[in-house]
């Protein structure tokens, strides 16, 4: 059979193709040839191998799962509760699996690691050094979660906040500290990196975390804060890219420099500024590739630029999946540009009756789509009766749509929070209503017209005083 060559067009003709006959290779050629391959994939084998043994006292057990994003390895435990296999696998973090339990691990080719699993999970030989690290550390931040939570250091006020993220960054660091040097370089740096940018992280939310567990929407951090907070930071450390704080946090930097152009400007598009200042401040491919992923696959709804965001995301990625998955996100979302038909959804009021959105042509429609498990959601409330209060007498229904909740939270907190406009409920996130609209998450608003057609797909909350100025034109 021979080779099939396209035309210059890259269009790959069915019939009549060009065929070049393929040269014959010599008997032995081929032989050594084989055999040089074999060899070289032998060795590129033994330079992945990990060796895993142990043993499993727990009753039902016949296996476990080693797997990450990419690779899942099965191992069989035998009637005497003893397993052992030799996986090909690359350097890195791996989940545990054996019987509903899960304990994160790391392994590095040339690990040889004993493990014991029962009430507790031990280990020994090499590798157990990293692996005992991050059981010890599963322990502490147990421990320590009292205090590390947002819904508790976000009361504090700045200084008392930024002394306790320092506190508790220093007694894991110290725990850290005790195995240093008697690990692999990168381990120890993934670690050090992973420790430092969790917390850095939280300093860059803690204004929004405060703004939503106090109430108070008019917080503000100190004039320094942020400067202080990413004068060091290293946007283009290509080795953190599985650090997914570590991503989070340059994405907060990127948000800040973004907000620091776009401010109360409505008039410029902040996602498309994002990815301007993305593409400027980010030089390492598969970090930008990343970063734009998160935004074509997240944020890609919350544009009013969807067009010029998209192109500017696309440029950016070279991965099959990632490209699939965004190119997916942009044509569903311009199903539900301004000026097309609305998805309809069926949900059931407080009184048990099903309500429809085709129910409500002739007024404008604004969707609040919410959960009383959802911070930023529950601190709307008060801005929303500002709302209901303004909607008085005008052509237009607030609407309010629960999920998450079972319908008799949902209810009691509409009964004690007096929630006006019609109230709905579903215990189905993924309704095609949902799905439709792309809702990755909550709050979220879209209106609607008299006519049923989007108005906005992504509208502004009721804390937004641009809110009422875009109500006022629309009627």
């Amino acid at each position: 059979m021979g080779y099939v060559f396209c035309q210059a067009d890259n269009f790959c003709p069915i019939t009549n193709p060009v065929i070049l006959k393929r040269p014959k290779m010599k008997k032995t050629n081929l032989i050594i040839f084989l055999f040089v391959l074999l060899i070289s994939c032998s060795n590129q084998d033994a330079q992945k191998q990990v060796i895993i043994s142990g043993n499993a006292d727990i009753a039902d057990a016949t296996g476990l799962v080693i797997s990450n994003k990419t690779d899942t390895f099965k191992i069989d435990i035998d009637s005497a509760h003893v397993f052992h296999d030799t996986i090909l696998a690359d350097r890195g973090y791996y989940t545990l699996s054996i019987n509903e339990r899960n304990f994160r691990i790391y392994l590095k080719p040339g690990f040889q690691i004993d493990i014991k699993i029962g009430n507790s999970i031990e280990f020994k030989g090499e590798g157990s050094i990293e692996n005992s690290y991050l059981i010890a550390n599963n322990v502490l931040v147990d421990k320590l979660k009292e205090v590390d939570n947002y819904k508790y250091y976000a009361k504090r006020k700045e200084e008392p906040f930024l002394l306790l993220m320092d506190s508790i960054f220093q007694t894991r660091l110290n725990l850290l500290n005790e195995i240093e040097n008697k690990v692999c370089h990168e381990f120890e740096y993934l670690e050090k990196s992973k420790l430092k940018y969790e917390y850095q992280r939280k300093k860059a939310l803690y204004e929004t975390g405060r703004q939503i567990v106090v109430g108070d929407n008019d917080f503000t951090v100190s004039e320094n804060y942020y400067a202080n907070l990413f004068k060091d930071i290293n946007v283009n450390d290509s080795i953190l890219i599985n650090v997914n704080d570590y991503i989070r946090f340059v994405s907060s930097y990127l948000w800040q420099e973004t907000n620091s152009i776009v401010g109360d400007n409505d008039s410029i598009d902040f996602y498309l500024t994002y990815m301007h200042v993305l593409n400027k401040k980010i030089e390492a491919k598969n970090l930008k590739e990343r970063l734009s992923y998160d935004v074509g696959s997240i944020k890609l709804a919350r544009t009013k630029a969807l067009d010029p965001v998209y192109e500017l995301v696309l440029q950016n990625l070279s991965n099959e999946k990632y490209l699939k998955r965004v190119q997916t996100q942009y044509n569903t979302l311009k199903r539900i540009e301004k000026g097309a038909m609305s998805p309809d959804f069926q949900f059931e009021d407080v009184h048990g009756n099903m309500v429809e959105l085709k129910d409500l042509r002739g007024k404008i429609v604004y969707i609040d789509i919410w959960s009383t498990g959802c911070g930023p959601c529950m601190a709307e409330i008060p801005y929303q009766k500002r709302l209901e209060e303004y909607c008085k007498g005008k052509n237009i229904y607030l609407v309010g749509i629960n999920i998450l909740d079972d319908a008799e939270h949902w209810k009691k907190t509409v009964t004690e929070k007096k929630l006006g406009g019609i109230q709905l409920h579903t215990s189905d996130e993924r309704d095609k209503f949902f799905t439709d609209y792309v809702v990755r998450g909550i709050p979220r608003y879209i209106l609607v017209d008299e006519n049923g057609r989007i108005i906005d797909s992504s509208a502004k909350r009721p804390s937004d005083e641009k809110l009422i100025e875009q109500l006022d034109k629309i009627m």
